[in-house]
């Protein structure tokens, strides 16, 4: 039962009540520095459009796979990933570079164009997103404000052509 609660059913991410509940335990205990990763899928509307909902899913689920397994691979920190609904999703880390985890996010982007999602019927997908990235490390923020920073540097990269990273807190 705690389960179903805290975790998304399609994709078996920790979902938005799980990171409700976090987020509110943060702000009142924030315990080191931390870094948020907004995650959008670019153009999944058009997935859902030409390949059906079941395509669409099924991409979801490659999607949250492949970041699963990449984050625990190449992260060398606390992580947590959520799912907030539809093609959205949230990093959370503790104590790692703001520079680095670009970095990172950039590798992850690459590894999505070498690795496409095939559809049931065959067709190939080449999946990308846009991200924003901000953290609590620079500028001694509060966590929402760092959550609200990254969410304004998502769509900064979703308006800028999508497939973007954009981090304001990096210092390159």
């Amino acid at each position: 039962m705690e389960r179903r609660e805290s975790h998304d059913k399609l994709t078996g991410l920790y979902n938005y009540n799980a990171y409700s509940r976090f987020i509110e335990k943060l702000k009142f205990e924030p315990q080191g520095d931390w870094l948020t990763v907004m995650i959008d899928l670019d153009h999944f509307k058009l997935v859902n459009d030409t390949y059906g909902h079941l395509d669409g899913n099924e991409a979801l689920k490659f999607f949250a796979r492949s970041l699963y397994n990449f984050v625990k691979k190449n992260f060398a920190a606390e992580t947590w990933l959520f799912r907030f609904g539809g093609e959205e999703f949230c990093l959370l880390i503790k104590n790692y570079s703001a520079e680095r985890c670009f970095e990172k996010m950039d590798e992850f982007q690459e590894a999505l164009h070498q690795r496409p999602f095939l559809t049931k019927s065959g067709q190939t997908l080449i999946l990308s997103f846009s991200a924003g990235l901000a953290s609590t490390k620079d500028s001694e923020q509060d966590i929402l404000l760092m959550i609200r920073n990254a969410d304004a540097a998502l769509y900064i990269a979703k308006k800028s052509g999508k497939g973007r990273i954009v981090c304001p807190d990096c210092h390159f």
